[in-house]
């Protein structure tokens, strides 16, 4: 329907806000947001533009956000682009300590994310998001003090989220009224065949389809190593060739349609049934990311590494079961979205961050003797060498260049 895609509502003060900020024509003003969005977060979390810079140079470079431009998912990362700045009031409030500038940030950015109308990417966020207030609650639980400021941060976000999703009330209303009649509505028919998530949810082999592969996921640190685009210039008279190669040696028609099944893509060989590039984060961002965990203040390093670790577990989807199941059966509104790949989407938000907040810290915590810094480097590059040269040596017989069917 017409207001899922473009109908103005009344009063809708936040979407003015909105057509404000992408001044630039597209798709300028999405890259304009992902660059100046994830600068104020940096600004935040590490308070000196240079490191700033760098990460917002690491987080608007991720090939992810050209590929779905590209692939004309505009909504995808229009809201993507809101990150980062939510995230930043976030941060003011319950690190900083800026109760009234978090206020603001927060609740203005909220309105922001939900106007930009993909609730399947808002909902991811707010999955990392949720280990940032675990992390506060356990830290406040084990010293035993600052209650006073855990309960007056969560108070001042808990607000600000309720005024940032009333700004959008008519928008999430239709779209709530809408989604009860479609496939992520109720089942109205059976079918003995169909796996559902469940009786409101949507059918659980779709929303599993686009999973990403364990392997696949090393596409953060090297580029294409599972191909690049299935439908990369080229690819369809490779494919032709091949075709016609087996019809003329085949023996049969079902041994032709057999073959013709197994193929996917020459340029892709994956577990997804198709894709439009890897989701390469850079392999210098996935290394000081790496490092980030080792320097970085307590306060930022084991949400972060939490909210990654269950991110790249929940894009695995149909091949990490014993995690997408339980989320899909048990965890509210998880069961309406499909293509559990795109909650990299997280991963690629918190990697800049905990790599710029390490770097920082590594240069100016007077706490890090030079000797565990030196033995951290000295690992961790050696390691990462290692598995670089494992790669090399054996990278073809453990990744091949085939999609099991």
């Amino acid at each position: 329907p017409t207001y899922q895609t473009g109908a103005q509502f009344r009063g809708d003060v936040i979407k003015h806000v909105d057509n404000a900020l992408n001044f630039l024509p597209k798709p300028a003003n999405y890259l304009f947001l992902l660059f100046a969005g994830f600068f104020l977060l940096g600004l935040t979390a590490v308070r000196n533009w240079k490191y700033t810079l760098l990460g917002a140079t690491f987080f608007g470079l991720s090939t992810y956000f050209y590929i779905i431009i590209s692939a004309g998912h505009n909504g995808k990362v229009h809201t993507i682009a809101y990150f980062a700045p939510l995230l930043a009031g976030i941060l003011l409030v319950y690190i900083r300590k800026k109760y009234l500038l978090g206020f603001a940030v927060t609740t203005l950015f909220m309105g922001l994310q939900i106007a930009a109308n993909h609730f399947q990417m808002t909902y991811y966020l707010f999955i990392g998001i949720g280990f940032l207030f675990l992390s506060e609650l356990i830290r406040v639980l084990l010293k035993k003090s600052d209650w006073k400021h855990f309960g007056i941060s969560s108070g001042i976000l808990a607000l600000a989220f309720l005024l940032g999703i009333g700004m959008n009330s008519q928008r999430l209303l239709a779209n709530r009224e809408y989604a009860e009649e479609t496939v992520r509505g109720k089942q109205i028919l059976e079918d003995e065949k169909q796996n559902h998530a469940s009786k409101d949810g949507m059918n659980r082999d779709a929303m599993l389809m686009w999973s990403y592969g364990k392997l696949e996921t090393l596409n953060l640190f090297i580029p294409r190593i599972y191909g690049g685009s299935s439908q990369e210039k080229g690819s369809d008279r490779i494919m032709q060739n091949i075709q016609d190669l087996v019809q003329e040696n085949a023996t049969s028609q079902e041994e032709v349609d057999n073959i013709r099944e197994g193929f996917s893509s020459p340029t892709y060989w994956g577990e997804q049934p198709g894709t439009a590039g890897p989701a390469y984060q850079g392999a210098v961002v996935c290394f000081l990311a790496f490092l980030g965990f080792f320097f970085a203040p307590k306060k930022y390093k084991y949400w972060i590494l939490g909210a990654s670790m269950l991110a790249i577990m929940l894009a695995w989807g149909s091949n990490f079961l014993i995690v997408s199941n339980l989320f899909i059966d048990f965890v509210p509104l998880y069961n309406k979205f499909r293509a559990p790949s795109s909650i990299l989407v997280v991963v690629e938000l918190l990697f800049p961050l905990i790599a710029i907040v390490g770097l920082y810290s590594f240069f100016n915590n007077k706490n890090l003797t030079t000797e565990y810094k030196q033995k951290v480097l000295m690992y961790a590059g050696g390691g990462v060498l290692a598995f670089l040269l494992l790669m090399l040596i054996f990278g073809k017989s453990l990744l091949g260049f085939y999609t099991e069917t």
